[in-house]
């Protein structure tokens, strides 16, 4: 018996350490808080709480709306937003799929899509209107590809998405208004490509936009007036404050493989009329799109070859020079024009199968055809270079300004149209 007592009485001891011990490390432990006033709003508490959270996956904004709605509601939203990845994964090759929910419901909501704008939002109604939401997404997505732009990393400007998601909610799949909202629609979506609405501040713009969007196609009234909204007020659409790009500004944007809405712009022009690849004949699709290179139409080595001897270089990486094609550029291209280049390099055999496939890319085939650069003296065949490079960009922003004004106005232009010299 005194055996075990003693035995109870070190293993008391032990235990009585260690916890003075843990007593010592928590009292003298530097526990990090901040204090914020009672009349904090909850958006700048929340943005505070991200901001400060260190662990090795920091929580976002979507995580806390996230913890915010099931809290509300019996609800898993993760796996609502796994069945909506499954049932249309299409959606999510556009933007992150989580962010693409918030700024949609959001607007379905009449907030703005950012932070203010989903943590003002009313979170019960997220899980109530998801069916709609969802079925704006999958439109939405369906719209974007109607318009032959396939992916996050060709499209101009993702500010557009949420918006047009959105709008698909109040808009049935059928009928006069069906249609009337597509014309709509496609003259925002083309509209917000070229012009500088969304070089800044896109998420103010984007919502602006949105309201004024609402109220043509609701037949609402504007606020403080009895007049109904009308195109002429919606912002994008308005040319007097944001006019469409003309020849002159495409001229000299840039290569469309870099974050540039213009220059995403121009590849989505050139691709909407089915940018047949040069090799295989396909056209480009969601399949092949993200295996597709950029490509310099008039030939980058040549440009090269001709700056050595140039004063004023010329810059073969603009977005008028850029076709998106499959395989890997040929850096041989000798003292051949660009067209005999193309036609050796992937055996075009007959001038109908060049037209066709070049013309799929808004390409003019004859300033791609200006003769050979045979010239012995080195100056005078790098002018000649410059000079029918120069002919190629302008004749190839002609062609892609008429596209641009015929999309923007919301029709569905025609090659034979955008080709037709006036």
């Amino acid at each position: 018996m005194a055996e075990a007592y003693e035995l109870f009485s070190q293993e008391k001891g032990k235990l009585l350490k260690q916890i003075n011990d843990f007593r010592e490390t928590v009292k003298h432990y530097n526990l990090p808080f901040l204090s914020l006033p009672s009349t904090t709003s909850k958006d700048t508490a929340l943005d505070v709480f991200i901001n400060m959270n260190t662990n090795s996956k920091p929580l976002t904004q979507y995580d806390i709306v996230v913890a915010e709605i099931e809290g509300l509601q019996d609800t898993s939203l993760h796996e609502l937003q796994e069945k909506l990845n499954i049932k249309f994964p299409a959606i999510s090759r556009y933007f992150n799929l989580s962010y693409l929910i918030l700024y949609t419901s959001a607007l379905m909501q009449e907030k703005a899509p950012n932070k203010v704008g989903i943590w003002n939002m009313d979170k019960k109604l997220v899980v109530n209107n998801w069916d709609r939401m969802v079925e704006g997404l999958s439109r939405m997505a369906a719209f974007m590809e109607m318009n032959r732009i396939y992916d996050e990393d060709r499209l101009p400007t993702n500010a557009v998405l949420s918006v047009i998601a959105a709008l698909f909610t109040k808009i049935p799949k059928e009928g006069d208004l069906a249609g009337q909202a597509n014309i709509l629609l496609k003259k925002y979506l083309w509209s917000s490509f070229f012009t500088d609405r969304y070089e800044n501040s896109a998420a103010s713009r984007a919502f602006a936009d949105y309201i004024s969007l609402l109220g043509v196609l609701l037949g609402r009234e504007k606020p403080n007036s009895e007049s109904k909204y009308s195109e002429s007020d919606i912002p994008v659409l308005n040319r007097s404050l944001f006019p469409l790009s003309d020849e002159e500004e495409l001229l000299s944007v840039s290569w469309p493989k870099r974050v540039s809405i213009r220059g995403r712009g121009i590849l989505a022009v050139a691709n909407y009329f089915g940018a047949i690849d040069f090799a295989d004949g396909l056209p480009v699709s969601p399949q092949n799109v993200a295996q597709r290179e950029y490509h310099h139409i008039f030939p980058d080595a040549l440009i090269q070859q001709a700056n050595k001897h140039l004063e004023d270089s010329i810059n073969s990486t603009v977005a008028l020079n850029c076709a998106l094609i499959s395989g890997r550029t040929n850096r041989t291209i000798g003292k051949k024009d660009p067209l005999d280049y193309l036609r050796d390099r992937y055996n075009w055999a007959n001038e109908s199968i060049i037209h066709q496939r070049l013309s799929s890319h808004l390409i003019p085939v004859s300033e791609l055809q200006a003769g050979t650069y045979e010239s012995p003296d080195d100056m005078l065949r790098a002018e000649k270079i410059k000079t029918d490079y120069e002919k190629f960009l302008a004749r190839r922003a002609n062609l892609i300004a008429k596209a641009v004004n015929i999309l923007a106005n919301g029709e569905e232009p025609n090659l034979a149209e955008v080709y037709r010299e006036f």
